[in-house]
């Protein structure tokens, strides 16, 4: 399962996909959601109360969730959420709405009706790929701010401060690009700026 802080893949629009199987009606939602609320709200909009069954599953950054919504235990939830997870998917909900057409598909036919139908939704979805960013703190002589600001030019810059004798300017970029940042700094201020990687969900930083 995917972790916070590390690249992931999810939906980059809504998509939807109808097939009927055995008579059944499968119509499938999907959607990106970044939280288990948000999947929630999903459900809530895509559901239809008329219909037989609704399940869904969502994979999160950590978690996940899923329901059959009376379908027999295992059949529907979990292959929607193996969906996901085979497309290598993350913060994203699928909402199966079924309209029962009178023929019972057995637990093995449910497996695959729900998975099935959950894969082919995702597989014709557009994906976008997220890279977080760290935050990086960079600190140098007051003297040296044009230096600085240099380093930072083809980066995010998302706040700057001074005092009397230094400049401190906050930045966000990915995490494989901190250290050639570190490095720039240090060429650019002849070895007088410091880099400081601020963890911001612990509130802490560190001096890189």
């Amino acid at each position: 399962m995917s972790t916070k802080g590390a690249a992931f893949k999810t939906l980059a629009a809504p998509t939807e996909y109808e097939e009927v199987i055995k008579k059944s009606r499968f119509l499938t939602h999907a959607v990106s959601a970044t939280s288990f609320a948000e999947a929630q709200d999903f459900l809530k909009r895509v559901s239809d109360l008329k219909a037989t069954h609704n399940c869904w599953g969502w994979r999160g950054r950590g978690e996940e969730r899923s329901s059959d919504d009376g379908e027999p235990g295992g059949t529907a939830g979990r292959p929607i959420l193996s969906a996901i997870e085979s497309e290598e998917l993350v913060d994203v909900v699928v909402v199966v709405t079924r309209y029962f057409g009178g023929i019972k598909l057995g637990a093995g036919g449910l497996v695959r009706a729900y998975g099935g139908v959950a894969r082919t939704c995702l597989r014709n979805a557009e994906t976008v790929t997220h890279i977080p960013k760290v935050l990086v703190r960079l600190i140098a002589p007051l003297a040296m701010s044009g230096a600085v600001f240099q380093t930072i030019s083809r980066v995010e810059k998302v706040g700057e401060d001074y005092t009397a004798e230094e400049v401190m300017v906050d930045v966000k970029v990915e995490a494989s690009q901190v250290e050639g940042l570190r490095q720039q700094l240090q060429d650019a201020t002849k070895g007088a700026g410091s880099a400081v990687l601020w963890q911001t969900d612990v509130g802490v930083g560190r001096l890189l």
